[in-house]
């Protein structure tokens, strides 16, 4: 794998009431893809190059105190290109993908009396997708997106609720289209923070979310399924935050939120013969119960010795409850663990050194869930060193990183085992000089 990235930014910060900033993103990769692990296969002849680069903006202006406009434009290009050496055919299987989107948005907010607060926000989307293969769809969609929010705060209460308009509007050069979309999804909750007790706050609310299948999704070919249908997600939800510091000196904070999530239409992604062709599906009906807990943690020492840890945990019983009588009914869905999470321990001195784990438990590669479709949990180390080095007017940051450290080729996806031990040097460098009002 070789990859490169950069990313430019400039804004104003000095004008408290015109903000704006200008970023420009480019990546770039090729990547060999490893094979399946089975009985007399000893290579893999598939390759994969992403190209990607965006420019946006945005302009950010108070009229006075109680109202603020903002304005967003963005546009980015994005190709991908898979070659198969191996592929059983007079000539290589070359695949190329490219996306262009143009996106524009604005958005007003204004209080209206004491506590009360809306904002109004609009989105334009276009969007097309262009190949090298023959016969191919040439899709192209409009979304638009369009969001009324209200909140009114009360001294220890934050009522806030709002609804969002998303309409996709779709054209293909082939009749093989997906359908125009158009849908409602509503917000509506509560935070509550107890005037006597400042560190202790709860949140109720409850949420649609309505996710149209990407272009990925649609048109990829030997992937793409133009008849999957949207993803309708109801979400309850309940939450508490707990958080404690010490003049300065010690902090705490703590946070867990359990849910259930109703899930129509469910869109899984389940690799079939590589890693680039994946098979795309509907579940149904999905029923989530879950739970997120955050514990975070730091203590100073001195001016030039603190200690600092973050650890999450995710609780995930994700059953298929489409079809009493499929042979995965009320099971697990694919490559969804019940139990994950992460933990960061670390401590900064002259320079900082940081320990990072990522934990996955048990999964399943297909709906049913037996002991051939059972895949092992895995834990993924690393360590790392990052120092910040004042050059001048800017700073420049080194962080030195050893990812998967034990060397453990544990399986994300059925039969492909991921790398093992990797080494990751990063530079950043800020610029802090300010000119002509900028920086």
């Amino acid at each position: 794998v070789s990859a490169y990235r950069l990313d430019l930014k400039w804004q104003n910060l000095t004008d408290g009431n015109h903000q704006y900033f200008v970023r420009a993103n480019y990546y770039q990769s090729h990547r060999q893809l490893p094979g399946v692990v089975i009985l007399y296969n000893s290579s893999s002849n598939q390759e994969m190059w992403d190209n990607e680069k965006s420019l946006q903006g945005q302009y950010r202006y108070r009229f006075v105190d109680s109202t603020n406009v903002l304005f967003n434009a963005r546009v980015a290009q994005t190709f991908n290109h898979y070659i198969n050496h191996d592929y059983l055919g007079s000539q290589p299987l070359d695949n190329q993908y490219t996306q262009t989107e143009w996106f524009g948005s604005s958005a007003v907010q204004s209080r209206i009396i004491k506590g009360f607060q809306g904002s109004l926000s609009s989105d334009m989307v276009y969007h097309q997708m262009r190949s090298n293969l023959s016969q191919y769809a040439y899709p192209t969609r409009v979304t638009s997106l369009t969001n009324l929010a209200l909140s009114y705060a009360l001294p220890s209460v934050l009522f806030y609720g709002n609804i969002l308009q998303v309409a996709t509007f779709e054209q293909a050069v082939s009749t093989d289209v997906a359908k125009n979309r158009h849908k409602f999804s509503p917000t509506l909750g509560l935070n509550f923070q107890h005037p006597n007790l400042p560190y202790f706050s709860t949140r109720f609310f409850y949420k649609e979310t309505y996710r149209i299948p990407t272009f990925n999704e649609l048109y990829y070919t030997n992937m793409g399924n133009t008849n999957l249908l949207p993803e309708l997600t109801r979400q309850w939800n309940a939450g508490i935050t707990l958080e404690h510091s010490s003049m300065e000196k010690t902090y705490f904070a703590t946070s867990v939120d359990g849910y259930f999530n109703k899930v129509s239409d469910k869109i899984v992604a389940v690799p079939t013969n590589n890693l680039f062709t994946w098979s795309m599906r509907n579940i149904g009906t999905v029923n989530v119960f879950g739970l997120d807990a955050v514990l975070k943690s730091g203590v100073e020492m001195s001016d030039k010795l603190d200690f600092f840890g973050e650890i999450n945990y995710t609780f995930q019983q994700a059953r298929d409850v489409s079809n009493p009588l499929s042979a995965s009914y009320n099971q697990q869905i694919p490559y969804t663990p019940k139990h994950s999470g992460s933990a960061v321990v670390g401590v900064n001195m002259f320079l900082t050194l940081q320990y990072g784990l990522i934990f996955s438990g048990e999964r399943y590669r297909l709906g049913v869930n037996s002991p051939n479709n059972r895949l092992e949990p895995y834990f993924d180390h690393g360590i790392s060193l990052s120092k910040t080095i004042p050059i001048r007017k800017t700073d420049l940051r080194l962080t030195f990183e050893v990812l998967n450290f034990t060397n453990k080729n544990y399986e994300v996806v059925a039969y492909y085992p991921m790398p093992g031990r990797q080494y990751r040097l990063t530079a950043k460098w800020k610029m802090k000089k300010k000119v002509h009002g900028t920086r």
